[in-house]
Order: C-alpha cells, then sequence, then structure tokens
C-alpha cells in the first residue's frame, strides 16, 4: 500500500539580493537551501511524517511592478507501508487521533474517496485533509504579531529569513495530484483542475 500527496506552495519575497541569489542559475546553493528549510519544517512538525517529505523547486519570478518576487515550490508527503496492512492501519489510526477525519480504520475498507477526505484542502465540517493540514502548518510562515497558530515556519530558525519571505494573502497551497495503491495492488491517481479541493477526480492507472 502507498499513498502520497502533492501540493504548490506561493510565497512572496521582497528582498531582490535575496531573490537574485536563489534564482542564480550557476548557483542554486540558496534555492536549496531554502528548499530544504521548508521540507524539514514540513517534515518535522508533525513525528510520522519524518523521511515522507520531499521538496521541488517549480518556479522564481520577480515582478518590477509589485515590487517582489515569488517562490513557487513542490511538497510531496506521504509513506509507502508496502505489504504491511497493519503498519497502514496504526498510521490511519494516528491521523484519526490527531484530526477528526471521516475515514475507515480498516485498510479493506479503503475507497478512492476515502483518499479525497485525507488530502483535500477543501474545509468541510472535520477541518481540512490530514495530508493537506500537515503541509499548511509546516510550511505556513509563522505570524510573531497574530501568533494565530496558522504556521511554524520560520519560528525558531529565521535569522536568513526573517521580514523577506512571507505567506501570500490569502495563504497559497494548491492541491496537484495524489496517489494511493490499495490493499489488492490497485492504483489510483488523483487530480483537481482547480487545485481548491472543490473538484478532486480520480482514475486507476
Amino acid at each position: 500500500m502507498n499513498i502520497n500527496a502533492t501540493y504548490n506552495v506561493t510565497y512572496k519575497i521582497t528582498d531582490r539580493d535575496l531573490f537574485d541569489r536563489m534564482s542564480d542559475e550557476d548557483d542554486n546553493t540558496e534555492w536549496v537551501k531554502f528548499l530544504t528549510a521548508v521540507m524539514d519544517s514540513v517534515r518535522y512538525s508533525e513525528d510520522w511524517t519524518k523521511r515522507c517529505v520531499q521538496t521541488y523547486g517549480d518556479e522564481l519570478w520577480w515582478d518590477d511592478d509589485a515590487g517582489y518576487g515569488i517562490l513557487q515550490l513542490e511538497i510531496e508527503i506521504g509513506n509507502n507501508f508496502g505489504d504491511d496492512i497493519e503498519h497502514f492501519e496504526s498510521w490511519v489510526e494516528d491521523l484519526k487521533m490527531n484530526w477528526e477525519t471521516n475515514v475507515p480504520d480498516k485498510a479493506t475498507e479503503f475507497k478512492p474517496e476515502d483518499i479525497i477526505t485525507l488530502v483535500t484542502p477543501k474545509y468541510t465540517e472535520y477541518g481540512w485533509g490530514p495530508l493537506f493540514a500537515i503541509v499548511r502548518f509546516g510550511s505556513t510562515v509563522y505570524d510573531e504579531e497574530n501568533m494565530d497558530g496558522d504556521g511554524c515556519f520560520l519560528e525558531y530558525d529565521n535569522e536568513d529569513y526573517a521580514g523577506n519571505i512571507h505567506n501570500m494573502d490569502p495563504i497559497k497551497i494548491d492541491f496537484v495530484t495524489a496517489q494511493f495503491t490499495n490493499h489488492e495492488g490497485i492504483d489510483y491517481a488523483f487530480y483537481d483542475d482547480e487545485g481548491d479541493g472543490e473538484d478532486i477526480y480520480f482514475e486507476t492507472v
């Protein structure tokens, strides 16, 4: 069994020198450093996600008229359980303990619609999907003034980016895709044309 979901996260950057270092095609050290910072923040915000998070650079551009740049990256989160159904069910139990999410306890009862429940960025009566919620909390820049609990990114180690990296307003995190392999080895892929969770659909692959 396997499950993973990918989200696209957008930040605003207001320091042109930092942006130029990140977008340097001859030396991507600064960009990799930032991607790693986001990855670590998401990974360690929840114990179970360790070793199950990856980040990829998407796009960087500077808007001269607006006076700031845009950083886009993709965050992949999930877990590969192989044939260990007990591990999958324990993972689901942990999710249900931390988030009020309406999915089955047993791996054999999981349907593609239940995966949509886990990955959706749409806020429902049960809140966001747990995987989206983990990505959102770990990748959203901590707001020291409001301290509203929206995110933990840069809460402690922020000397390189303080005042220079900001969330979009409103926060912009889009669902890109997800994959799920059920207990019978059937593979499903999930998509959403708008990325907002309003119309996630799936197909077998």
